[in-house]
This record gives structure tokens, C-alpha cells and sequence, in this order.
């Protein structure tokens, strides 16, 4: 059955319809359950109400919205700029920004690569525009740039085999407390991005943390208690199933006795505790932000989990008699720390603990009976049982004998002094300092069954050292020239430089030693043990900006932008990018035919153009490399290209803003198109000789073009504070993605595991979407075998992982107190390589004595069946999530507390998909050759279900 019908099937069997019974979640307990996009929509019963209704029009279109280097009103807007508030953030488990707004914005997909808590996310803004790593938007923060580099240390773990493992990252907003934001400004096109010039290119979102104030001390609380489990398990068989699956194919059937679920055995109830405290006060002269949180998450996964500690201060000072100078002074301080399982994007059967969980015999206990793991293994340990060959392991020696944790400590400072020279000219320098470390520990017991450390164990220390640093100088002109022309212009300079250093060792032959490994590293054998260290070329970037913001009667509105960008990762002949944009605006409503319509409210059209770049590639890259090998060896890694330029996205975009019914209905439609050239490629070398790499610019280009919708409505509203309201808002894109004119494809998307040596899922391909899924026609089975058109020999693109459609329903209902949000967002249209149902679960383990999946019991397949690559292992991706529902009541003032808050969130409360694996969600890094994949699924880290119970105070 398609999936939309399995959908509407399962929408109907519950009472529900997308569009009528989705509730938007509040995002901040504490604040008005109303969320501000919502507010003062009500449509007036009187003349006076009218008066007021229109005035809380006026003042909307009057407030701010925070875009690079300054803020404009919002009328004044010609880019494609959306605004989140907190009122409007998701609520739940929340460790990085980038969750607060998933599904709130039209073009924006935000997805989990895996629900290790802590983990990374991928964001695309309106499409994939690049071959490399770094499609992830620019985040600012209060001014400082956050390119994605974190000092989290990398170790080789020797998960799959000697070493190569490749670990789901964590995300690089993490240190940030959540509920210190403010508002979340996403910046789509060109005409809003290019300020940032050669880092604009896949969108920017700003971040603006809440801010000091004055007045008398007001003290918020927040406390809040989690409780998750995995969301879903894979279908494996049971003992019974899998015993009668052996015997119907005439295997000697394997009976341990028993009657285990490994899943069950690793995964646990896990609880997530979470504590937020905040003071404001101060005068006008000097005024401060004080903040601080504890979070303590654990993983559904045993012994895995994610803390994190923040303390915030914010403080503003007014200086001089006459308050011109103005001193802002911002420091973040923040500790979190990783525990990671023993699960990576590319482990061999013995080093993953979700391959061991799923592979492991049904019929065979855990433990014996003494307690103590039943090692499975030819020979077997002394008392233990034997099942099977050398080759298996018991998950629960991946659980008790393997340890990886990570620290980082992260400063996050500025200094910002300003100076109002004249009446609306405002010079201000920031200097902003990024600092961190990040520590990692890992080890692997001696007696895990595992082959390469077996006997001897293995451990690991890691070390990197993050020093950013970011000066910028800006003057802001703001002014009413005359009753008809305003301008916001800017004009800057800005300094940016990076360090990112590190060392590692690591050691073998601890033996059954009764200490934690990474603490004797001198106690490993000395052949065996490996230093390593690195200082990345510095990375630097000069750039000179401006803007002009010209609004003439409210009418017509223009914005022009240009930055100039010098960088150090460019070739010494291409050292400097120019950026530009335009924006227009015609304010249609304004215009004297349209301004006695008394149905339409607001009418906008705009549109824009632009370029942008992205430089996310190695500092470094465009010189000679030298790399020096632990066995005393050196050789040249890189060659030099003195003509490597910056990646270049030409955007255009053209949109329809409008508001009826005193703007009781809103919404916004809009075309966009972006054209990514000069496509960064590293490639290898034909001289010195094999492994060197050179880095280019390809010939060809990323097409990405798309409509979004976005409504917004007040359905109900209500008259009093105590009636019930309803509200709502949808948003939906469209986007279909290309490549065109490459001078050949290139491979990505390894597989892993049985059956895929040197496979591949994926290419870059002229004429098909990014990362196209390229593999074998699959025709079912017949006679218990595979079949496939030409015996296999024929290949063919089958599969999109890049989701055609984009949708997220926000709705709020408020009654007597009472409120109850609703949050689902989708993605719709991509397909999924399932790797783990291809390698992992598949029929051939029921010769050697793993589990299998439970279709396998019903089908006719032969265990002979040779495991191959094909289009059998793409399955439909497609996925309607309800991501929040939360139920909340504010009592009020009580006694001494001003506000009091109590609520219950439910956080991925049920997916409709047709996908098998564990989340339709997913995203495994397979990448080849430095080329990243998308959507390939091999074991990755299940996503929770979880329930928080909350209370939120001011006092």
C-alpha cells in the first residue's frame, strides 16, 4: 500500500485530519501561551476593538527583525527572512538550537543523522548545493560566527578492523543553553545572506539571546523530568521463528535454550533531567543577564548519554553624561559530556553493539548462570558455552567492556563598545573570542570477543585545542530623511581567524590489568603504541561589507548589499570574492487604489537576487601538503593550486506577502532558484604518485529550484483571556535538485557490512538529483534466488534521498488557562538505502547462527542467496511526524511567584512511514573519498519516544 493511503488510513482510524486537529507547540512555558505570530489577530466586534486591532497591526509591521550586522523593521524587509520567536520554539528534549525550530519554516529541513543524544543534525535551507562537506547553514550568534568546527576530538577507534571507524559527530551547537534565546532569524536568499559573502551560501541562521534589563531582580525558574524508550525496534525473529526458519531450510537447528531479545537487553527506559535558572536587573546605566543550566540526558542505548552544564552573563552599560557610549559584555561558559556506544557509521559485525544485538541467536541467554557474560566463540572461555563461529560477539560485552567519552569545554565571549556619533549614526567594534578543548577516553577490554584487541585490550586519549577569534567594526546609519524616504544602511570591516590543533595516543597489550586503560597508557606494549598530533593551517578572512535598506513612502522598497572577501583558503591568485545583492519591494496595500479594501490587509511583492559563496572546505587547501607518518615517514599529501576559487550560488527568488481580515489571515508565496557553480572538489592526483589529493574547481552546477507556502490564521478567537482560541499555521515546500554539466560522475555512498566490499549506493550524476541512488534493478525472487535484469550486470538511477516536499502544521488551542499545541512536521518524496537490512539482518545468518529478520520466516529465500546491492534495499523514506503535543496550565500569580507554569510534553509521539529501519530520519555518514552521502541507513543510533513532565516560575 502507498504510503499516502497508509497515512489516511491511520489518520481516519484515529478521529484526526492534518489540517483540523493539529495543535502548534508552545515553545516556552513561561511566556504567554500565545505565540507571537499569532497576537493581536482578533477580528473586532466594535469600533473601538477595530482601533485597537489596527494599531497591534501597526506596531507588528513596526517591530524588528535581526538580520547580518543590524536589524531592520519588519515592514522594511525585501529578502526572504523568517522570524521564530521563543514563544514559538518546540519544547522537549532540547540540546541545540537548530531543534527549536524544526518544522517552522517554509524551505528549512531539519533532520536527526541519528538519536544518540547530543548528535548532530542536518540543515538544509531550501536544498543540497554541494558535493563536499558543509551543507549546513552559517549560525550567528549574537554577532559571532559559528562555522561548524568544534574541538571534538576524532579517535581511531579499531571498530572496523585495525582502525578507520567513522562516529556519528555531535552537534556543534551544543554548548549553547537553549532557553537563553531570544528569537531565531533564518536568512534564505541571497538578498538577506550575501552580506556574509563567501559564507552565505547555504543560508544563515542569526541567534539572538535574551538580553539584559533593567528594572527590579525578577528570578525564572524551570525544572523539568524526561522519560524516554525507543521509539521503534527492527523486526527480528523470535526463538521460535527462528528455529522453525532453520529447520524449513534443512539447517541443523541451533537451540541455546533459551528465549532472548537482545534489542530489549541493550536498550533501557531512560531518564532525562533538565534545570534553568535566570536573574535580570539593574538600572538604565548598568543592567545584567544572569543565567544558568544543568541538563542530564541518558540514551534509550545502556550506557550512553549527553550532560551538559551553562552559565550565561549578560550585561550592558551606559557611559558618559549624556549615555552615548555604550559597552555590551556577553561570556557563555559551558562543560558537556559525550558517552558514545560502541556504534559507528562503518563497524564490521564484531564492532558494532547494534549488529551484535541484531545478529544475536534468539535461543541463546546473554549470560550464564553464574551471572557472567556467555562469551560466544570457538573454544570458547573457560565454563562459557560456544554458538557459532569466531566471528560473533555478545552485544553485552560491547555494553560492559567498551568505554568512549568526551569533554569539551567551551568559552564564548565578546566585548562590544558603541558610540552614537549623531542622531541615528552609530559606530560599534565587537571582539569576540571562541575557545575550546575537547577531550576524548576510549577503551576496549581485553576480553572483549573482538579480534583485534582480544587479549590485549586497546585504549585511547585525544586532545584538541579551538582558538577563534572575530573583530568587527561597523557603522549604522538610521534615519527618516523626510516625512516620505527613510534609510537603514551599514557599512563594515571584519577580521576572522581560526587554530584548531590537536594530539592523540593510543596503546595495546593492558592485559586483564584492573584499572580504566586510558589512565596507564604506559603500561601498553611499546611496539604497539601510536603518537599523533596536528596544527591545521591558520585560516583567515578579511572582509569589507554594506548595505543600504531605502523605504519611499512605504511603498517601494530597495536593498542593495555588497561584501568583499579575502581568504586564506583561497589560491594566492584568487585571493578576494565580491558578493552582491539587490532586494525590491512594492507594498502593494499602500497604494491609494488598494488602501479602502477592507478584506485585504497587506499585499507585498518582492523579489531578489544575488551570489553567495561557500569556502566550508580544509584550511590549507589550496597549498603543498606535507604529511608525517607515525612510522617516521613523510610525503607530499596535497598539491598546490594557485587558482582554487571560493563555490559561487547565484540566487533569485520573486515572492507574493499577504494579510486579510485585519491580518487575521497571513501568508506568503514564493518562487526561488539557486544555481551553485565552481564546485569545490578534492581529487586525486595523477603526480607525485597515489594518495595525493589536489583540490579544484569542477566544471558543472547544482540546480535547486522550489515554491513555499506559508498561512497563518486565527481560526477561533477569542474575546476574553478566559474563551477559547485557536490558531494556526502551515507551511509547505517544493523542491526539485539537479546536477548538471560535470565532467564525469562521481562514486559516494559506501555500504558496509556482508556483501558490500567496495560497494557503493550513490553518485553525483549529470542530470539527476544530488547523490542519486545507482544500483541494480531488482526483479524479486525466484527458485529462492535473486533476480536482476542482465544477471546483475545492469545499473540504473533508482532512488532520490532528497525529499521533494517539506511540511510543518503549528497550531494552538487556549482555553480558561488551558493550553494545548501540537507540532508535526514531514518530509515527503526521498528514498532510504537500507543498509542494515541488506547486511546485517539478511538470510545468510542463518547458516552461521545470527538472527534474521522476521520476514525472512514467511519468504521462500534460499540461504544461498548471494547478498547484493539493489534497488530491494530502497525503500520510501516519506514520514509524517508528530513531533510535540504539549498540555499546559498557568495558574497565574500564586502568593510570592509571579507566573506559575505547569506542563506535559510528549516529544515524537508517532511517525506515519512505510519505512522498516529503525527512523525513516537518517542519515549515516558513508561518505567516499571526502564526498558526503545522504540517506543511506547502516545501524544508526534509534530515536526516542519521550514524556516530560515540567514547571516553570518567576518570582
Amino acid at each position: 500500500m502507498r504510503f499516502s493511503q497508509t497515512l489516511n488510513m491511520r489518520l481516519k482510524s484515529l478521529g484526526l485530519s492534518i489540517l483540523g486537529t493539529a495543535f502548534a507547540l508552545n515553545a516556552n512555558a513561561q511566556d504567554s501561551p500565545i505565540p507571537k505570530s499569532f497576537e493581536n489577530v482578533a477580528v473586532p466586534t466594535s469600533a473601538e476593538a477595530a482601533a485597537q486591532t489596527d494599531q497591534a497591526s501597526k506596531e507588528k509591521l513596526d517591530e524588528v527583525v535581526v538580520v547580518g550586522y543590524g536589524t531592520v523593521r519588519k515592514k522594511d524587509v525585501t529578502g526572504a527572512v523568517a522570524s521564530v520567536g521563543a514563544k514559538e520554539f518546540n519544547l522537549g528534549v532540547i540540546a541545540s538550537p537548530d531543534q527549536l525550530i524544526q518544522g517552522k519554516v517554509a524551505g528549512v529541513q531539519i533532520a536527526a543523522n541519528s538519536g544518540q543524544p547530543g548528535g548532530a543534525n542536518t540543515i538544509k535551507i531550501r536544498g543540497n548545493s554541494s558535493i563536499r562537506q558543509g551543507n549546513n547553514p552559517l549560525f550567528v550568534v549574537d554577532g559571532i560566527i559559528l562555522d561548524g568546527t568544534t574541538a571534538r576530538p576524532d579517535l581511531d577507534l579499531p571498530l572496523n578492523g585495525e582502525s578507520g571507524s567513522v562516529f556519528p559527530s555531535s552537534n556543534p551547537l551544543n554548548f549553547i543553553n537553549t532557553a537563553d534565546i531570544a528569537s531565531m532569524e533564518v536568512l534564505k536568499d541571497a538578498s538577506a545572506t550575501a552580506i556574509y559573502g563567501s559564507r552565505g551560501a547555504n543560508g544563515v541562521i542569526v541567534i539572538t539571546t535574551k538580553a539584559a534589563k533593567a528594572g527590579e531582580t525578577r528570578l525564572e525558574v524551570g525544572s523539568s523530568l524526561g522519560i524516554a524508550t525507543v521509539a521503534k525496534k527492527i523486526d527480528v525473529m523470535d526463538a521460535a521463528g527462528y528455529m522453525a526458519a532453520q529447520k524449513s531450510r534443512g539447517l541443523s537447528v541451533i537451540n541455546g535454550g533459551s528465549s532472548v531479545d537482545a534489542q530489549e537487553a541493550i536498550f533501557r527506559t531512560a531518564l532525562t533531567q533538565n534545570y534553568n535558572l535566570s536573574a535580570t536587573g539593574g538600572s538604565d546605566k548598568a543592567k545584567f543577564r544572569f543565567s544558568g543550566m544543568y541538563q542530564d540526558q541518558e540514551g534509550v542505548i545502556r550506557n550512553s548519554g549527553f550532560q551538559k552544564v551553562v552559565a550565561n552573563l549578560a550585561s550592558s552599560f551606559k557611559l558618559l553624561q549624556n549615555n552615548k557610549l555604550k559597552l555590551d559584555v556577553n561570556a557563555t561558559l559551558s562543560q558537556t559530556n559525550e558517552s558514545l556506544p560502541a556504534i559507528s557509521n562503518n563497524a564490521d559485525a564484531t564492532g558494532d553493539l547494534l549488529v551484535t544485538a541484531l545478529q544475536w541467536n534468539p535461543t541463546v541467554p546473554l549470560r550464564q548462570a553464574n551471572g557472567m557474560i556467555n562469551a560466544v566463540r570457538l573454544g570458547g572461555l573457560q565454563g562459557a558455552q560456544s554458538y557459532g563461529g569466531d566471528g560473533l560477539i555478545n552485544p553485552l560485552e560491547l555494553i560492559e567492556g567498551f568505554s568512549d567519552k568526551v569533554k569539551m569545554n567551551t568559552i564564548l565571549a565578546s566585548i562590544a563598545p558603541s558610540y552614537e556619533i549623531a542622531d541615528g549614526l552609530v559606530a560599534k567594534f565587537q571582539y569576540s573570542l571562541n575557545s575550546s578543548v575537547g577531550e576524548r577516553k576510549a577503551s576496549i577490554r581485553d576480553w572483549v570477543n573482538k579480534q583485534t584487541t582480544r587479549g590485549s585490550g586497546w585504549a585511547g586519549i585525544s586532545t584538541n585545542n579551538l582558538l577563534v577569534q572575530q573583530y568587527t567594526t561597523t557603522l549604522n546609519y538610521v534615519k527618516e530623511i523626510n516625512k516620505d524616504l527613510s534609510i537603514n544602511a551599514v557599512v563594515g570591516y571584519e577580521y576572522y581567524v581560526k587554530e584548531l590543533k590537536g594530539s592523540s595516543a593510543i596503546g595495546r597489550g593492558f592485559g586483564s590489568v584492573n584499572q580504566d586503560y586510558t589512565n596507564i597508557l604506559q603500561y601498553s606494549t611499546a611496539t604497539t603504541r601510536i603518537i599523533n598530533s596536528f596544527f591545521n593551517p591558520t585560516e583567515e578572512i578579511q572582509s569589507f561589507f554594506g548595505r543600504v535598506n531605502a523605504n519611499y513612502q512605504d511603498k517601494y522598497l530597495a536593498t542593495a548589499t555588497l561584501r568583499a572577501d579575502g581568504s586564506s583558503k583561497f589560491g594566492t591568485n584568487s585571493k578576494y570574492g565580491f558578493f552582491p545583492s539587490v532586494g525590491l519591494a512594492w507594498n502593494i496595500h499602500n497604494e491609494d487604489f488598494l488602501k479602502d479594501n477592507t478584506t485585504l490587509s497587506a499585499l507585498k511583492l518582492r523579489g531578489g537576487w544575488g551570489i553567495t559563496g561557500n569556502q566550508e572546505f580544509p584550511a590549507g587547501s589550496a597549498v603543498s601538503r606535507i604529511a608525517y607518518n607515525s612510522n617516521g615517514a613523510s610525503g607530499q599529501s596535497q598539491l598546490a593550486n594557485p587558482n582554487l576559487q571560493w563555490q559561487q550560488d547565484v540566487q533569485v527568488n520573486l515572492a507574493l506577502e499577504y494579510g486579510l481580515l485585519k491580518n487575521r489571515i497571513t501568508g506568503t508565496v514564493e518562487f526561488f532558484r539557486k544555481t551553485t557553480n565552481n564546485l569545490l572538489y578534492a581529487a586525486n592526483a595523477a603526480d607525485p604518485g597515489p594518495g595525493t589529493r589536489i583540490w579544484k574547481n569542477l566544471d558543472g552546477s547544482i540546480n535547486n529550484t522550489g515554491v513555499e507556502f506559508l498561512i497563518q490564521a486565527s481560526l477561533v478567537q477569542a474575546k476574553t483571556t478566559k474563551d477559547f482560541a485557536l490558531d494556526m499555521g502551515i507551511n509547505y515546500s517544493y523542491i526539485k535538485n539537479s546536477v548538471t554539466g560535470l565532467p564525469a560522475s562521481i562514486i559516494t555512498g559506501n555500504l558496509y557490512g556482508q556483501g558490500s566490499t567496495n560497494a557503493f549506493a550513490e553518485l553525483i550524476a549529470n542530470d539527476q538529483p544530488l547523490n542519486v541512488m545507482y544500483t541494480r534493478p531488482y526483479e524479486g525472487i525466484v527458485n529462492g534466488q535473486s533476480v536482476y535484469p542482465q544477471d546483475g550486470a545492469k545499473f540504473d538511477y533508482l532512488g532520490n534521498p532528497n525529499p521533494t516536499s517539506l511540511l510543518g502544521i503549528n497550531t494552538i488551542a487556549t482555553y480558561m488557562g488551558f493550553t494545548l499545541n501540537m507540532t508535526l512536521n514531514g518530509a515527503f518524496g526521498q528514498s532510504v538505502f537500507n543498509n542494515t537490512d541488506m547486511s546485517v539482518i539478511s538470510v545468510a545468518n542463518l547458516v552461521s547462527g545470527r538472527n534474521v529478520k522476521t520476514s525472512i520466516g514467511s519468504s521462500t529465500e534460499n540461504v544461498a542467496n548471494r547478498i547484493t546491492p539493489s534497488a530491494r534495499y530502497i525503500e520510501s523514506a516519506s514520514y509524517l511526524r508528530i513531533n510535540n503535543l504539549t498540555l499546559g496550565y498557568d495558574f497565574g500569580k500564586v502568593g510570592l511567584v509571579r507566573n506559575f507554569n505547569l506542563y506535559v510534553t510528549a516529544q515524537n509521539l508517532y511517525t506515519f512511514t512505510s519505512y522498516t529501519g529503525y527512523d525513516p530520519e537518517v542519515n549515516s555518514n558513508a561518505s567516499r573519498d571526502g564526498v558526503p552521502s545522504l540517506g543511506i541507513d547502516y545501524v544508526g543510533y534509534p530515536q526516542a519516544r519521550t514524556f516530560i513532565f515540567g514547571l516553570k516560575l518567576s518570582l
